[in-house]
């Protein structure tokens, strides 16, 4: 039994590494101890931490690959990174199903805050939908998608503003007003 821990232990300083090195931008390291932590511990979980390292690395197509094998074994954020290679790679509808759990594209009246709980990556996946429907040409299904994600989280009002997403200028105002009245009441004014 000692030796099941000290082995359990061992594998998990190693995925502590792992984590540590793609944190510091030591992606060829990282990836070092991903491959040794998904021989020692063939998993969904250690295929994703190798599939990040590839990703990171710039290797996507590989991360793809690993990624497909484990993509619903595995957690929300596997999900999300397989998302992330599919846009890179260009397969936006791939991405899309993969976001909407393998179900069909919403329809304008199903994407609602209520319904956004099962979207990996939260508020940054459903920011992602909104660019992966802009680039299809879909723009009010976009405009609708990033309503909604600045109603989950106000930090993507950057996102939005960054990538010239504009066309939704009425609901980040209100958005902007609300959050600065959020800001405000937080603030002690001396």
């Amino acid at each position: 039994m000692a030796e099941s821990v000290d082995a359990q232990s061992y594998l998990a300083s190693w995925e502590a590494l792992c984590s540590y090195d793609l944190a510091n931008h030591l992606y060829e390291t990282a990836m070092f101890y991903a491959e040794r932590l998904y021989y020692e511990r063939p998993d969904a979980h250690s295929l994703y931490v190798l599939a990040e390292c590839y990703y990171r690395t710039g290797k996507v197509n590989q991360a793809y690959c690993i990624l497909q094998e484990v993509i619903f074994a595995a957690c929300h954020e596997a999900r999300y990174l397989f998302a992330l290679v599919c846009v890179s790679l260009g397969k936006l509808e791939e991405a899309e199903a993969v976001l909407l759990n393998n179900s069909v594209p919403w329809q304008l009246d199903q994407i609602i805050l209520a319904n956004m709980a099962s979207i990996p990556g939260g508020s940054n996946g459903v920011f992602m939908l909104g660019k992966i429907c802009k680039r299809q040409q879909r723009n009010e299904v976009a405009k609708k998608y990033l309503t909604v994600a600045l109603q989950v989280c106000t930090r993507v009002i950057d996102l939005c503003y960054n990538e010239a997403y504009l066309y939704v200028l009425i609901p980040i105002y209100d958005l902007i007003y609300s959050y600065m009245s959020l800001f405000r009441s937080f603030c002690v004014v001396a």
